[in-house]
Formats: structure tokens, C-alpha cells, sequence
């Protein structure tokens, strides 16, 4: 998943999904911006920034990538937004996520004593389900529907650019629908090229 502070590869899943619940995921260059600008630039394309020069605080100008997009990266590669307040949307959304112990424990699904286990059973970048899972504390499903509690649970990542007047909410559902668009033609696309081979 993107690490807040600098594009990297991708969502968290929960990335930046067609409905805006999510992060936004991506790929970069070895300079650290996205692979599909370094392109873009290749060709004559670049965004608006210092001496006509990527930054983070730059607009994206060109194409749509032709590939599935994530509500975020859609944003991002509209021109909408620069990468960095997608980057900022993307933490903001992650700190208003509730975390998966928290709603474990509302469900009665684990007690105070066993959130408490599974931190102190953590092993480097084991997630907190996994954990629960390897101890016997939670089931798979357990964990799935967790999952599915704190997608439901958390804000929308558009919610982020209407507080801060970045975006109407006419503008959020418009490019809601143009992400919609896009990813209906690329799944198209995907599918006719399988059937020529």
C-alpha cells in the first residue's frame, strides 16, 4: 500500500476504490513520481509546476492512463487535484479509519485483555488480523467481516476535498462517474484483447 508522504506503489487496498472508500495506489520512477508522469513527460507531456518541471504540488496534464484507476490516482490524473493533497486525503482518510481491534471489541469479538496480546504477539509488518488469526483469537471470516465493517466505517476519500474547498460535491460525484466511465472502458478493452487470443 502507498506509504503517506510519497507516491509508492498501491490501496491499501482500501486504497482510492471506485466509490472513493479507499486508497489510492500507483507505481513510480526512480525520482520518485509516478511511472505513467514519467511517460506522459517522455512525450512532450508534463504538469504545471516549477520551470514546467514535475512536482507534488504540480496539476497532471495528458492522458488518462489506459489501465483500471483508483478514485484517488483518477482524481490525480484528471487534473483535479495535485499528488500531494491526494497523499494528504489518503492519510487523512487512514486516521479517520476505525481500527479493526476497536470494532472487534464493540462485535464482542475480542475483550481489552486480547487486543492487548495480539500488540504485544506482533511480529514486523504483520498486520493486526493476521496476528489474530496465528494466535486463535479470530477466525478468517472474523477478519473478513472486520474488514468489510472498517471499509463501511471509514469517510470517503472525496469528503476530504470538500472540507477543505478543493472540490464541490457536484465536482466529487462528477468525477465519480468519470471514474466509472473509464474503468467500464478499460475492463472492456481487457476483455476484447483476451477473446483475439
Amino acid at each position: 500500500s502507498s506509504r503517506p508522504g510519497k507516491p509508492g506503489p498501491g490501496p491499501d487496498p482500501a486504497a482510492g476504490n471506485g466509490n472513493g472508500n479507499g486508497r489510492a495506489a500507483g507505481q513510480t520512477g526512480g525520482n520518485g513520481r509516478p511511472r505513467d508522469q514519467e511517460a506522459a513527460a517522455g512525450q512532450g507531456r508534463s504538469e504545471t509546476g516549477a520551470a514546467g518541471g514535475w512536482t507534488l504540488d504540480g496539476r497532471y496534464q495528458g492522458p488518462l492512463p489506459q489501465r483500471e484507476l483508483l478514485f484517488g490516482h483518477f482524481l490525480y490524473y484528471s487534473g483535479a487535484i495535485s499528488w500531494r493533497s491526494m497523499i494528504q486525503a489518503l492519510v487523512w482518510q487512514r486516521m479517520q479509519r476505525p481500527r479493526i481491534g476497536e470494532i472487534a471489541r464493540r462485535l464482542g469479538w475480542l475483550s481489552d485483555g486480547d487486543v492487548q496480546s495480539i500488540f504485544r504477539q506482533r511480529r514486523i509488518f504483520e498486520r493486526f488480523g493476521g496476528i489474530a488469526q496465528r494466535v486463535g483469537l479470530l477466525t478468517d471470516f472474523q477478519v473478513r467481516v472486520l474488514l468489510l465493517h472498517q471499509r463501511r466505517l471509514q469517510r470517503r476519500l472525496g469528503d476530504y476535498f470538500v472540507e477543505q474547498s478543493l472540490l464541490s460535491e457536484h465536482d466529487v460525484e462528477r468525477l465519480h462517474e468519470g471514474l466509472r466511465l473509464h474503468n467500464a472502458s478499460m475492463r472492456r478493452e481487457r476483455s476484447a484483447s483476451a477473446s483475439t487470443h
